[in-house]
């Protein structure tokens, strides 16, 4: 059994509110130059633009089972609605936010909806029309089409990666709580990913130790930018500008 501190790549998954994606480094590259990360850039509009993320939405077809996520289930949702076909369908869009609401929600106030959105194995997710799934496939299966794509992508399809020669990690909200990243454990466990090479990581933490690594700097007396580490007592702060939240944190 392998570690996954030894592992030959790490993919660091970025599954969003609003927008997906993923970024990996390769071990011995890394231990040579901390910035040496990769990024995929296939992603591609309904206009062609090539983008680094793709749209965080999931499309089921007829039986329930995956048929699309990103760009592609967008463009396909809006032709089957033009078609007719869309009640057939289910289509998510922004469902990270579910795992939000058991954080806001006032057991005094609202008992019955508290009970519905307690996030477990059991909670159910709407998709746009009112349609219910089991929250934790649609998670899962999401999880699963990025971890997919990234096996799949051209530059290390050759390489016959196995699955101990990479350490995954998934970036969450640094506000989340323990049921909530419990929750987005056990729907990367039903991806494939074995939790013994699965981290969780903080967003705003993750974001932090990259500025560490690399940031532009603007030298006095010189002209233009350089690129280099911070020098040894400087602070910095990180501003997370999110969808629904803004958050912060200074770093010394």
């Amino acid at each position: 059994m392998g570690r996954k501190e030894d592992a030959l790549v790490v993919v660091a998954i970025d599954f969003g509110t609003t927008y997906s994606g993923y970024a990996y480094s390769f071990r011995d590259e890394y231990k040579k130059d901390h910035t040496q990360i990769y990024s995929n850039d296939v992603w591609r509009t309904e206009d062609r633009f090539a983008t680094t993320k793709t749209p965080t939405t999931i499309l089921f077809g007829k039986d329930g089972e995956f048929h699309s996520f990103g760009y592609e289930a967008e463009q396909t949702y809006t032709e089957l609605i033009e078609s007719g076909e869309a009640d057939e369908y289910s289509y998510f869009t922004r469902l990270k936010m579910i795992l939000f609401q058991d954080e806001s929600i006032s057991t005094v106030h609202h008992p019955e909806l508290k009970r519905k959105t307690r996030i477990s194995r059991d909670l159910t997710l709407e998709d746009i029309t009112g349609k219910g799934m089991k929250a934790l496939k649609v998670f899962s299966e999401s999880i699963r089409f990025l971890k997919e794509h990234f096996q799949k992508s051209c530059k290390v399809a050759n390489f016959k990666l196995t699955k101990n020669d990479i350490h995954w990690v998934l970036t969450v909200p640094a506000i989340w709580k323990d049921n909530a990243k419990q929750f987005i454990r056990e729907a990367a466990k039903e991806a494939g990913i074995d939790e013994d090479f699965l981290t969780l990581a903080y967003e705003p933490e993750a974001a932090a130790i990259y500025c560490k690594e690399a940031t532009v700097q603007r030298k006095e007396g010189t002209e233009g930018c350089s690129l280099q580490s911070f020098d040894a007592g400087h602070q910095f702060l990180v501003l997370d500008c999110g969808d629904r939240f803004y958050m912060f944190n200074i770093l010394f």
